[in-house]
């Protein structure tokens, strides 16, 4: 429930985007770690506001780029 200001820039995108997003999910990965390392923490962002322009972008760059089969 962690809000966020996220700034995402695209691969071969002359611009970034952004957007305001609320954490969904988190978690761990890696490790085990020392005391005095910090890990490393992926997170699941769902978005609250962005504007129509951005939208559309992130739109056109799934549409173009579709994700790999796992």
């Amino acid at each position: 429930g962690t809000p966020v200001e996220v700034d995402l820039t695209l691969p071969e995108q002359a611009r970034s985007v952004q957007f305001l997003g609320e954490v969904v999910w988190s978690r761990t990965i890696g490790g085990p770690f020392k005391s005095y390392e910090q890990p490393t923490v992926e997170i699941g962002v769902t978005f609250v506001s962005i504007a129509p322009k951005d939208q559309a972008l992130l739109k056109q760059y799934a549409s173009l780029n579709p994700p790999l089969p796992s």
